[in-house]
């Protein structure tokens, strides 16, 4: 099941050369995976459209890193290269054995996109995984994709039971705006519909421009949609 899923999103990733992609191999140290590392690092370089930097290359575009599990110390070691990066879009690539629950949230705050099975990994598969990762596909297993479901309805749930904020960080009453706003109605329509004041509308409006760092309606109502607020 993990071979397929790994080959399906491989076979979904653009088919255009993306250039010389900057890969740095991380071998972690907490876990050591040497021997896969050499192999790996043998194969890439022959491949064109990947140029090998130094490990924990700071402005490289993709950072593989493989260990034979994911630790608390592997996963420091991966938070202080995010730390360290000078890319912005940098991301990374992960090879372990099957991750924990509790694991996924901090591996992906370190930039991780895409997870692959150690066991069912080949120097093909890896090449192309660093490829789709690069032009922003996301190869996953089923069970680690239905955490990140899961974990984003409890989220969801939270956010709003608690704060009263819907996705975007929009509260119920700015979302309900917004979604009259992009049906095209003004702002009379708007408290007409929703019983306020055309100045307490306006305000909402100028609030959430003001503490989201919109540029005006038009922003607002793009942003709502992004986030699936509306």
């Amino acid at each position: 099941m993990a071979t397929t899923c790994v080959d399906t999103a491989i076979t979904k990733a653009p088919g255009t050369s993306p250039g010389a992609i900057g890969l740095s191999i991380l071998a972690s140290p907490a876990a050591a995976d040497t021997r896969l590392a050499t192999a790996m690092e043998s194969f890439l370089t022959s491949v064109p459209e990947i140029r090998l930097t130094q490990e924990g290359g700071a402005d490289c575009d993709v950072v593989l890193v493989l260990a034979r599990s994911l630790t608390s110390e592997v996963l420091g070691e991966m938070s202080a290269l995010a730390s360290a990066a000078e890319n912005p879009e940098q991301c990374m690539v992960l090879v372990t054995a099957p991750i924990r629950e509790h694991h996924l949230a901090r591996a992906i705050a370190c930039g991780v996109v895409s997870i692959l099975p150690r066991h069912a990994i080949t120097p093909r598969t890896m090449a192309q995984a660093v490829l789709a990762s690069y032009c922003g596909r996301s190869i996953l297993s089923d069970h680690v994709t239905r955490w990140l479901i899961d974990g984003a309805r409890a989220n969801y749930a939270l956010m709003r039971s608690e704060f009263g904020l819907m996705p975007g960080g929009l509260t119920v009453r700015e979302t309900e705006v917004l979604r009259l706003l992009s049906e095209g109605e003004d702002t009379a329509e708007i408290a007409e519909r929703l019983h306020y004041s055309e100045r307490t509308i306006k305000k909402i409006i100028q609030d959430l421009t003001s503490r989201l760092n919109l540029r005006n309606r038009a922003h607002a109502v793009s942003y709502a949609l992004r986030a699936g607020a509306i």
